[in-house]
C-alpha cells in the first residue's frame, strides 16, 4: 500500500509509536510511507528522501505552543504549510491516510481524502480535549477560561471528525466503548489500538549492576515510577506510599523516570527531601533507554487518579514494565490497568489508596518467588499480545480494509481478540 501519515510529533521524534510503527515496521512490511510533520531545523516547507525504505518525508517549520494570542497566527501558518504539502501529493499514488491526534491536520486530511476518494484513519491516543476542559474548570474562570473554551471546541471537532472518518483508532477498549455509546461512533469502523511494547535487547546484567551501584539502588527494595509529575497525576501520592513502605522496609527507594526538567520536577524533589524520603530522579531518556532503568528496579508503582480521562487510557508504562519482567502495582479504578494486570498475572490491581498500594508493594518485595512468577507471566503475556510487531500486523489488516465498511465489520475490533503473535521471543533470564 501507499500510505500517507501525519504523526503529530516533530521530526526527529522520541516517540515509540512513530519511530517503531510508522518509520520502521510499516515500511518493513513493504508499504510505501509518505509523512508530513513539523521539524525544528527547517524554516520553510521541505521535501526529503524517506529515511526508511521508500516514500518521502515532507517537513514544515515546528513552532511550539505559546500564549492564546500567539497560537492563532501559529495555527494559520501551519495550515498554509500543510495545504502546500498536501497539494504536492495530488499526483502521488496513495491508498490511505493515517492521522494521529492533531485536529488541524485531520480536518485538512479529511478534505484531501474526500477529494482523492481514499479512506482516512484517525488515531486518538489521548482524551486531550477532556483534559483541557478539566484543567480549565480547576483553574477557575479567570485563569482557566481559555483552556475550557478550547477544550470544548476541540471536543466538538474531534467528535465530528470521528463520525466522518472511515476508521477510528481509540487508544483502548474502554475509549472505544465510550466513543460508541456516548459519541455515537459507528462500531464497525472503531478499532482499539493501544500502546505496546518495543522488545529491547536481552538484559545486560553487568550494565544493570553498574547502574544500580551508580544510583545506590538496593536489590530487592527498589520501587520505580515512570511518567509525568503533573499535578493532575497527584505525584505526592507516591511519596505517601513510599513513606508507608519505609515504615516496614526502611531501605526502600523510589526511582523516578521522567522527561520533565521544570519546576514540577524541582517541587517533587523538594517535597521528598523535606520528608526525608529516598528518591532518585533520572531523565529525560530516549524510549530505548528506559528498559535499562526498569531492570534496575524490583517493582513498578503505577498509580492513576481515578478520573474519567485515565479510566479510558492505555497503561503504557505498565506494559513497558511487564515487558521487561517487572511486576506492577496499579489501581483497579482504571479498566485497562485491571484487565492487563489480571489477564497477564504480572501484577496487582488495588484501590487508589495509600495503604492499599503500600501493602501490595511490600507483599511483592517480601516474596522473591512471587515476584519472579509475576515477572515471567507478565512478560510472556506482553510478548503474546502487545509487541509492536503484533500491533503493526493488526493495523496493517485494518488499513487494507479501510475502503469497505462491510470488510471492516468482519474484522476483530480489539487487537487481543485476534490471537497471539506468530513468533514469541524467548524469555531472557530474569533476576528474581
Amino acid at each position: 500500500m501507499n500510505i500517507l501519515i501525519l504523526p503529530e510529533y516533530p521530526y526527529p521524534s522520541n516517540h515509540v509509536v512513530v519511530d517503531t510503527v510508522y518509520e520502521r515496521l510499516l515500511p518493513g512490511r513493504g508499504h510505501v510511507v509518505h509523512m508530513i510533520r513539523p521539524a525544528a531545523d527547517v524554516t520553510a516547507v521541505q521535501v526529503r528522501p524517506a529515511p526508511w525504505k521508500s516514500g518521502s518525508l515532507r517537513l514544515f517549520p515546528y513552532e511550539p505552543l505559546g500564549s492564546a494570542m500567539s497560537n492563532l497566527p501559529r495555527r494559520y501558518r501551519q495550515l498554509r504549510w500543510l495545504r502546500t504539502l498536501l497539494r504536492q501529493l495530488d499526483d502521488v499514488p496513495l491508498d490511505v491516510v493515517l492521522v494521529r491526534n492533531d485536529l488541524l491536520c485531520v480536518r485538512e486530511a479529511l478534505a484531501f481524502c474526500r477529494r482523492r476518494r481514499i479512506p482516512l484513519a484517525y488515531q486518538v491516543s489521548s482524551p486531550d480535549a477532556e483534559f483541557r476542559i478539566r484543567l480549565g474548570r480547576e483553574a477557575g474562570f479567570r485563569k482557566g477560561s481559555y483552556s475550557l473554551i478550547r477544550g470544548k471546541l476541540d471536543l466538538w471537532a474531534r467528535r465530528r471528525v470521528c463520525r466522518q472518518a472511515d476508521v477510528v483508532l481509540p487508544i483502548s477498549d474502554a475509549m472505544r466503548t465510550y466513543m460508541i455509546e456516548e459519541e455515537k461512533i459507528d462500531p464497525a469502523r472503531a478499532f482499539s489500538f493501544p500502546m505496546g511494547f518495543n522488545n529491547p535487547p536481552d538484559r545486560d546484567n553487568d550494565k544493570v549492576a553498574a547502574t544500580r551501584a551508580q544510583l545506590g539502588l538496593p536489590a530487592g527494595r527498589t520501587i520505580v515510577y515512570s511518567g509525568v509529575l503533573d499535578q493532575v497525576r497527584d505525584p505526592e501520592f507516591m511519596l505517601d506510599v513510599l513513606e508507608r513502605v519505609r515504615q516496614i522496609m526502611p531501605e526502600a527507594i523510589l526511582l523516578v523516570l521522567t522527561h520533565q526538567t521544570d519546576d514540577r520536577r524541582t517541587r517533587f524533589e523538594q517535597q521528598a527531601s523535606a520528608r526525608g524520603l529516598a528518591v532518585k530522579m533520572v531523565g529525560p531518556l530516549r524510549h530505548d533507554e528506559v528498559s535499562l532503568y526498569l531492570h534496575c528496579a524490583d517493582v513498578m508503582m503505577s498509580p492513576c487518579p481515578p478520573i474519567f480521562e485515565y479510566r479510558i487510557s492505555s497503561p503504557t508504562k505498565t506494559l513497558e514494565a511487564l515487558g521487561v519482567g517487572l511486576p506492577v502495582v496499579g489501581n483497579e479504578e482504571v479498566e485497562e490497568h485491571v484487565r492487563v494486570l489480571r489477564e497477564s498475572g504480572g501484577g496487582i490491581a488495588v484501590s487508589y489508596d495509600v495503604a492499599a498500594f503500600a501493602d501490595a508493594i511490600v507483599s511483592v518485595l517480601s516474596s522473591p518467588d512471587r515476584r519472579c512468577r509475576m515477572a515471567r507471566q507478565g512478560r510472556q503475556w506482553v510478548l503474546r499480545f502487545r509487541t509492536y510487531e503484533h500491533l503493526t500486523e493488526y493495523l496493517d489488516t485494518i488499513l487494507r480494509n479501510a475502503q469497505s465498511r462491510e470488510a471492516l465489520a468482519r474484522l476483530s475490533h480489539s487487537n487481543e481478540a485476534g490471537g497471539e503473535s506468530g513468533d514469541i521471543a524467548p524469555l531472557f533470564e530474569l533476576a528474581c
